[in-house]
């Protein structure tokens, strides 16, 4: 005997992401989610880059890739020692 389900979608079939747009960080807190479905990245993304520029934001304006890379690349050194220092 086997059972099948048929699941009926209602509404916007929206693509669920789980990480950020621009730095690929992972989506952890309600904020995070808040501003990935409103400005397609994470919240940390969204006050670095996104804030004070709102208008151009929603037309589309994203950071330079080098000025991504190094923001990425800080993010990881801060993370790395905050790690570092829980270890100890």
């Amino acid at each position: 005997m086997s059972l099948t389900r048929n699941l009926k979608v209602i509404g916007e079939d929206k693509k669920e992401s789980f990480y950020c747009d621009l730095c690929d960080y992972p989506l952890v807190e309600k904020k995070d989610f808040e501003m990935s479905n409103s400005y397609d990245c994470c919240h940390r993304c969204y006050l670095e880059f996104a804030e004070s520029r709102k208008e151009a934001w929603k037309n589309g304006w994203r950071p330079k890739k080098s000025v991504l890379n190094s923001y990425i690349s800080i993010r990881r050194k801060l993370y790395k020692q905050k790690t570092n220092k829980e270890k100890k």
